[in-house]
């Protein structure tokens, strides 16, 4: 199936986008630098990928910055809710290590994260600062993934 005309337009916007706001990004990272989570959750062999219409526009694994007094497990349930729909239930997430993305021009700084579930959970909904959320099989990954998911396989 094609893509409709004007979200190639969106996404072409994101990445044109991101490059512009390259050198506010890097201020606004050194000046903020947020802790941020992803999360590996492997859904019978099967794990959920992300790809964000703003920048590269890779897959990456789910995740995001904190708020407020949230631990890392808090953050990735409440930001793979609000980005796909999903919830995951329980707090049993293996601390897989700390992975630095490489940006164009600062370094982003991840804790990664694993959880196995076995209940099916699909996709309920997509965030409007995503192009597309799915479950991917470990043996059929996409190609174009991002640095991140890359190095939490490894460590997996």
């Amino acid at each position: 199936m094609r893509e409709p005309f004007y979200k190639k337009m969106l996404y072409g916007s994101g990445r044109g986008l991101y490059l512009a706001c390259l050198p506010g990004l890097f201020l606004l990272n050194k000046i903020n630098s947020k802790e941020r989570t992803r999360g590996v959750i492997n859904n019978r062999n099967e794990i959920l990928l992300v790809r964000n219409w703003f920048g590269r526009q890779q897959w990456t694994l789910p995740g995001g910055g904190k708020q407020g007094g949230e631990t890392d497990e808090q953050t990735l349930q409440r930001e793979i809710r609000e980005e796909t729909g999903i919830i995951i239930s329980g707090g049993d997430f293996r601390r897989l290590g700390t992975v630095i993305y490489h940006e164009l021009i600062s370094p982003l700084v991840f804790t990664c994260y694993y959880k196995k579930i076995t209940e099916a959970k699909e996709v309920k909904s997509i965030s409007p600062e995503l192009i597309d959320a799915r479950w991917y099989p470990l043996k059929n990954l996409p190609q174009n993934m991002s640095q991140v998911v890359n190095v939490s396989l490894k460590i997996l």
